[in-house]
This record gives C-alpha cells, structure tokens and sequence, in this order.
C-alpha cells in the first residue's frame, strides 16, 4: 500500500537507528501514525510511504508501518524522461508519445504501474516489452536507494544522473553493478556518504559477505580522502579515523583493507601510505589531458583573429587581456572570483 502525506510533527527519532514516529496528513486532510526508519525528516515534507496499516491500541490515529519511503518531487516530468533516456532504442519521438499520453502521472506510472505502458497507441508491443522491461530494472534501482527523504543524496535525479553518466562512458552493466555493491555509489558520486547506503544496505537485508564489508571500508576511505583532499594517507592515521567513522574494529579492518589489496582497489607503500587505485587513475588520467593541452599549437594572426569578434569588444580590458593570453597559448588556466566573466571567457574562446 502507498500513501502520500505531508509530516506535521516528529514524534520520535532514535539518532542511532534512524527510526522514526511521525504524525503526517494525506491528500484528503487525514491525519495517520507513520513508524519506520528514515535518514532524516522534517515537517512539511512530503512524502510517499510504503507499507501497511496495523493495529495499535496505544495510538489514536490509524498506525502505518512503512518499509520505505520516497520524496515526492515537483520535477516528476523530468525524471521520467531521465527514466525514458535510459532506455535502449528510445528517442524522443517515442518519449514524447509516453509523456503526452501520461502527462503527470508519467513517473508514478513508471516507477509503480509499467503496465500501463500497454495502453500506448502506435508503439508495436515488442517495443513496448522492451520498454518495460528496461523501465522496471532502471526504477528498481531508484526504489532501492530513494529512501534519503530529501537530502539529495540519494533521490531520483542523483541515481539517474549516475547511471546515465556510466552508460555514456561505455559501462551497460552499471545497473547490475549497483545493486550488487551500493556502495559503488560513493566512487560516482562523491557527494554521496557512506553512513546513508548503510541504511540502504540494513533496509534491503543485504547479507554482509566478505566481499561487501571490503567495499563499505572503501567507500569510508575515499570519503575519508575526500575530506582530506588527498589520494593517499599514512596507514596509521587511515585505520585510527575508519575504526572511528565506520565503527569497524582493527581486526576487521586489516581484514578488509587486505581484501581490497587482492582486488587491486588499494595499494600500500613501504613507507606505510594506503592509495586508492581509482582515484590514482583519475589522477593519471587529468595529468595527461593537462599535458596534451600544452602541446596544443596556438593559433595563428590571433590578434587579427580576436578584432572579429564583435563580443570581445565588448569585454573590459582585463577580460580581453585574458582572452587574448589563453589563445597565443595552449593551455591556460582562467581565474577570477565568481561574476568576473570566467565563463564568459571561456565560451568566447571556444567560439573564436
């Protein structure tokens, strides 16, 4: 059963498990007891609860258990054709077809009743199949993590954007790969804390295997890197502040530090310094992207070049000196505080 309501009062919270009581009104003005866990809530807040009334003698109102529940967005347009784009062999034509028949009710209709991707006119079933079934494995993944009520962590935008990034640079398995380790997200998605998949992970009776506590010390340690800036940090200080974060024992730590050794996702020095392999490689990869920059020729006659350009006459003449600067070489780096022009800048040279 699924119930929207709007938060009116916080009953309870237990800071260490996150379980919640809350009074919350429906859309025809009843007012019902919501129990169950949550990252965080606020009143005023929206949401989409899933669950099942039970009886409780104690509370006067009707009691709702929900297992999850999810933030309900005002951009439901956008995440569905973000859903849709997914889709392999979708294109615009046919995203405007599902919108315009479904209207608002768009992303419900994907998210909770793909069936009624059957009333569509003038798509082939085959088609329709094919649509559904990707449609189902990609809000599969949106139901497993939209639990973040609001934080934007974890809401339907943010999966989307993930997956649709790691489907741009060649990963079709990216869907899978998530549910398999949810805390793959924290390499995606840097803003993304370890500590709110461990609710995920708890929620959705992940067994912790060895393989799973490997990844969930990982995720803590790029978060851990994130903060400090850095690809690497002394071994000592890492296993002192992850026994912290994490509330993982030594024991167990150097268990799974060892194991992401064997999976070649960390490596250690001997002068005790632990390096994330990922994060190595982005590394590598933005210094060789800088270097092929610099060797880029400048263009020639750029001063004749840049007199063309009606908008760089318009530019103060520190903004000019900076695009003329950036042109006579192959790389440079364009500073200033923000509403200088940087950007500006930037899109003129591309232009020119």
């Amino acid at each position: 059963m699924i119930i929207e309501a709007v938060i009116d009062k916080i009953m309870f919270k237990d800071f260490r498990t996150h379980y919640h009581i809350l009074k919350a009104t429906d859309d025809e003005n009843v007012q019902y007891t919501f129990k169950g866990t949550l990252p965080f809530a606020f009143e005023g807040l929206k949401l989409k609860f899933y669950g099942e009334f039970v009886d409780d003698k104690f509370s006067k109102d009707p009691v709702f258990i929900f297992n999850h529940a999810s933030l309900v967005s005002s951009n439901n347009m956008k995440l569905a054709r973000g859903i849709l784009r997914l889709v392999v062999g979708v294109g615009d034509t046919t995203i405007n077809k599902i919108t315009d028949t479904f209207k608002e009710k768009t992303y419900d209709i994907l998210l909770d009743n793909p069936e009624k991707l059957y009333e569509l006119n003038g798509i082939g079933i085959q088609k329709i199949e094919s649509i559904k079934k990707q449609v189902i494995q990609v809000t599969s993944l949106i139901k497993l993590f939209d639990i973040s009520s609001g934080s934007n962590l974890l809401s339907p935008k943010s999966i989307i954007n993930v997956v649709t990034t790691a489907i741009n640079d060649g990963n079709t398995n990216i869907i899978d790969e998530i549910k398999f380790n949810p805390y793959l997200l924290c390499k995606l998605n840097s803003t993304i804390e370890p500590k709110v998949i461990d609710i995920v992970v708890k929620n959705n009776d992940y067994s912790f295997n060895k393989e799973l506590r490997a990844f969930r010390t990982e995720a803590y340690l790029i978060n851990l890197l994130k903060k400090k800036n850095s690809t690497y940090l002394p071994l000592k200080f890492t296993l002192n502040s992850l026994t912290r974060t994490s509330k993982t024992s030594r024991e167990e730590l150097y268990e799974n530090l060892e194991e992401l050794e064997n999976m070649q996702l960390v490596r250690f020095t001997e002068d005790d310094k632990i390096y994330v392999t990922h994060l190595e490689k982005m590394e590598e990869e933005i210094s060789y992207k800088l270097h092929n920059l610099s060797n880029i020729k400048p263009i020639d006659n750029i001063d004749n070049v840049i007199r063309l350009s009606k908008k760089y006459k318009q530019l103060t003449e520190e903004q000019q000196n900076a695009v003329t600067n950036s042109l006579k070489y192959g790389f440079s780096i364009i500073t200033g505080f923000p509403g200088v022009g940087n950007i500006q800048i930037a899109v003129l040279d591309g232009n020119i």
